[in-house]
């Protein structure tokens, strides 16, 4: 679910193996990014106290 604010550029193959999930820029698609992100917390078991 990390995911980095800007483009990757020549850096993408790298952030993603180092675990990036994807990345967060002016033009892309936000509404797709926020419904991953919501998805991805609805779906997360809840911690213990």
């Amino acid at each position: 679910m990390p995911r980095v604010a800007g483009r990757p550029g020549p850096l993408e193959a790298a952030l993603r193996d180092a675990g990036v999930d994807g990345f967060v820029y002016a033009g892309c698609d936000a509404l797709s990014v926020l419904e991953e992100l919501l998805a991805a917390f609805v779906d997360a078991p809840e911690e213990a106290p």
